[in-house]
């Protein structure tokens, strides 16, 4: 049977195009979109890019092309505490700048990634944390594994509502991010950090960077 181009055939394409979706199991379907859910497969920090960082799913489809998830909550701490824009950071990593480097080019120091442990927690965090002690809240040059390691701490302590030591624990007891989050938070509560023993001190911050820089790129 043949049929013509008229609002017939429009109709009845529609209908084989509805028909057809609703035989891919919605488990499929939900494999293309960003984990912004705990337990959510495809995004081990997913959870945090949607409801802690409130980021553009887009933005994070895209950068994880080409940057880790932790470099990922990295660029998005930084955003938020330095009010720059998100693009910018991301434009400087893409070009090969440490992370130390680029929170000096957000005029900020490293003191914006300070995590309280109440005893040396050993590596990758150790160093940090016997610096810190002699010297509080002071400069210190970090590699971006420290900086990745403690960005990510301080993210799933504020987000569990956990002292940072606590998840510390966890973590090292083999829990993933998302069991973590889904064990001591349930998914209704507002996930705006509060005050903790994480606390940087530098004020509180938006949730989502406003899209303007305070400061030029160098």
């Amino acid at each position: 049977m043949r049929f013509s181009n008229g609002p017939k055939a429009s109709v009845l394409g529609l209908v084989v195009g509805l028909a057809a979706l609703a035989l891919v199991p919605h488990s499929a379907r939900g494999e293309t979109s960003v984990g912004v859910r705990v337990g959510t497969s495809g995004f081990e920090f997913g959870f945090l890019y949607n409801d802690y960082y409130h980021a553009d799913d887009h933005v994070v489809v895209g950068c994880s092309e080409w940057m880790s998830e932790p470099d990922m909550v990295v660029a998005l701490h930084l955003a938020r505490v330095a009010d720059m824009d998100l693009e910018i950071i991301l434009d400087w990593r893409r070009g090969g700048l440490t992370w130390y480097d680029i929170t000096h080019r957000c005029h900020r120091d490293t003191n914006i990634y300070y995590v309280d442990l109440p005893s040396d927690p050993g590596p990758p965090y150790g160093r940090a944390w016997g610096h810190w002690r002699k010297h509080p809240r002071q400069d210190m040059r970090m590699s971006d594994d420290e900086i990745r390691s403690f960005t990510t701490l301080r993210a799933l302590s504020e987000y569990s509502r956990q002292r940072p030591s606590e998840v510390l624990q966890m973590r090292r007891q083999g829990k993933s991010p998302s069991q973590i989050a889904g064990k001591h938070r349930s998914k209704s509560e507002d996930a705006a950090p509060r005050g903790s023993e994480s606390s940087s001190g530098k004020g509180k911050s938006n949730g989502k960077s406003n899209g303007k820089s305070k400061g030029k790129g160098h």
